[in-house]
């Protein structure tokens, strides 16, 4: 899946390129127009801009890959499709998903973080680990 989803991100990245560099280019001349009329904060400012557009916007595409890489594992798979569900047939925007997505998160963080304390907790107490199999044939 990895390569299938290369290609198409990195044409992405590419184009996005492309049309970054054109705009920086069109600003070339509102740059030179502040320089002339000595307007030394403003064309800081948008220097400072431009600098910072450029790798905020591959940090989008970035985040973009990121978020289809982890999509379709097996684990987390369950909830795109609960996604797909309250947005498509629910009619919920996508700030209410998001918002109901990220209690979804924290909620299940929080029960993780409390079994692993559990379990530490546990550990060193000296109880030993029972495994299914041990359990199962105890009977």
């Amino acid at each position: 899946m990895a390569i299938a989803l290369a290609v198409p991100i990195s044409l992405l990245a590419t184009y996005v390129y492309q049309v970054f560099k054109l705009f920086c280019t069109t600003m070339v001349e509102r740059y030179d127009h502040l320089l002339e009329i000595v307007n030394d904060k403003a064309a800081l400012n948008l220097n400072i801009i431009l600098t910072l557009m450029y790798p905020g916007i591959f940090a989008i595409i970035a985040f973009f890959a990121i978020l289809l890489k982890t999509l379709w594992k097996t684990n987390i798979a369950p909830f795109f499709f609960i996604g797909f569900v309250c947005a498509a047939y629910l009619a919920l925007g996508a700030i209410p998903v998001a918002i109901i997505s990220a209690g979804i998160a924290v909620y299940i963080c929080l029960t993780d973080y409390s079994h692993i304390k559990e379990m530490n907790a546990l550990k060193a107490s000296g109880v030993a680990e029972v495994s299914d199999k041990e359990d199962f044939f105890n009977d």
